[in-house]
């Protein structure tokens, strides 16, 4: 079942859902110079409900000494947040003209596959707004 589903045809109502652009992050290369330079995978379009996020979320956001401007994103496509572990940087949302960079993420649904995007499977995000354009 999936609860983001059945809640998403209410909220749309007072918070209509917006189309939106996923890089998803593919890791980092580096070049002959030593930069280090995120790379993503090819566009991928989908449909997300942008909302503020909570007071909780704010001191998650402390704990990890991060700053910015943030909010929470609803997805049925499943998203990566920032995960140094296995080398990935978070993926990035487009949403209108602004690039959102995702930090923190909670899933529901999922299965342990690498698959994307199920009829189970949907992601509340927390992204932090980019002065500039992270894709090249």
């Amino acid at each position: 079942m999936n609860i983001n589903k059945m809640a998403n045809r209410l909220t749309r109502r007072v918070n209509p859902n917006l189309s939106a652009i996923l890089y998803k992050s593919q890791g980092y290369k580096v070049n002959e110079d030593r930069d280090k330079f995120a790379i993503y995978s090819d566009p991928i379009a989908l449909q997300v409900n942008k909302q503020d996020i909570s007071q909780m979320d704010l001191q998650h956001l402390d704990n990890l000494n991060i700053q910015g401007r943030f909010a929470s994103f609803f997805t049925d496509y499943r998203l990566q947040g920032v995960d140094r572990s296995t080398g990935k940087g978070g993926d990035i949302l487009k949403v209108g003209n602004e690039f959102w960079l995702i930090v923190s993420t909670r899933g529901w649904g999922d299965d342990g596959t690498d698959q994307d995007s199920s009829s189970e499977t949907w992601t509340r995000a927390i992204g932090c707004l980019q002065k500039t354009s992270p894709i090249t």
